[in-house]
């Protein structure tokens, strides 16, 4: 079971902003970004590359300094946090940051010796499979490997907040489940997780709350029930012959005129539609009578948005 949230977060930042000026020229990274996470809960952090996610994370890991705002991370103003406060806070190291010429469990066992109470490096391993491939070095572990061993040493010291970046990003499928499996286990031992991910499948399994950022600001913030009310998220898909076109043109006239969203896939032998939106009674019943000779159409389906609906929904808009 998810742990209520703590009337104090893990995690805030409030009107933050960030801009980086060279000679000629500067760019504002984040332009104001107010966002929470609740204690306990796993939190993640959409948005598309350039979004500002990675400069984001920066701040709350201290490697970068806000241009103005405020950003805390349990309790504390991340540019006044002492070596013990970030004791409490575990990060993903990227591949690069992994000792090349040491074996995976010499390492986290390094990693362990910083802390006062350790998980077991053996039981960590072992949940996360890294055992499996304990006696190769660093530098000859796959990605896939390597993003194993991240995930660890970023929890091996039993962190209050961690912070994942793309933890499953180039796993192969046993190794994705594995690792979602093992993030789900810290939430419920009562870990705050700060996650970000491309995946949005894995999004959708693991988040409890999501901010969707683009362009330096948060777009939408909730969970995901919230998230689909608010964006009226419903998906019609409507599939017909080549020689409905003109139905199916007249059609998505209308439901364009009433704001839905609109994606269209034409093959040689198959016309679709999906509109994405409030979709209504009256554009359901339009829709079934646009197959051939105001016959029904090949198939019609009605689904409530998901979170890539939403993500895409959120961040076509704003392009």
């Amino acid at each position: 079971m998810t742990p209520l949230p703590s009337a104090d977060p893990a995690l805030e930042t409030r009107a933050l902003r960030v801009s980086f000026t060279g000679r000629h020229s500067s760019v504002e990274a984040l332009k104001g970004v107010d966002l929470t996470a609740d204690r306990g809960r796993i939190t993640t952090i959409l948005g598309t590359n350039g979004a500002g996610k990675s400069t984001l994370l920066r701040v709350l890991q201290g490697l970068q300094r806000p241009t103005a705002g405020s950003a805390f991370v349990l309790g504390e103003d991340v540019t006044r946090s002492s070596a013990e406060h970030r004791a409490r806070v575990g990060v993903m190291l990227q591949e690069g940051g992994l000792p090349p010429a040491a074996k995976p469990l010499e390492f986290l066992r390094h990693v362990s010796r910083f802390y006062a109470h350790p998980r077991s490096v053996d039981a960590v391993a072992a949940e996360l499979g890294i055992d499996e491939f304990a006696r190769t070095s660093l530098r000859r572990l796959s990605g896939g490997q390597k993003q194993r061993v991240a995930l660890a040493a970023a929890v091996i010291g039993r962190p209050e907040l961690v912070m994942l970046d793309e933890p499953s990003a180039g796993l192969d499928p046993v190794s994705r489940v594995m690792v979602t499996e093992f993030i789900e286990r810290l939430r419920d031992e009562g870990t705050s997780i700060i996650l970000t991910t491309h995946l949005l499948d894995d999004a959708e399994r693991l988040s409890d709350y999501v901010h969707i950022l683009s362009r330096g600001v948060v777009r939408q913030s909730g969970t995901l029930d919230e998230l689909a009310s608010s964006s009226h998220g419903q998906t019609l898909t409507i599939a017909t012959l080549p020689d409905a076109r003109e139905a199916l043109d007249a059609w998505c006239l209308r439901a364009a005129a009433d704001g839905l969203t609109l994606e269209r896939e034409e093959t040689p032998r198959r016309l679709q539609v999906r509109a994405h939106g409030a979709v209504s009674r009256a554009h359901l019943e339009a829709a079934a009578g646009c197959g051939s000779a105001g016959a029904p159409p090949l198939s019609l389906s009605l689904t409530q948005a998901n979170l890539t609906d939403i993500f895409f929904q959120t961040t076509r808009e704003d392009s």
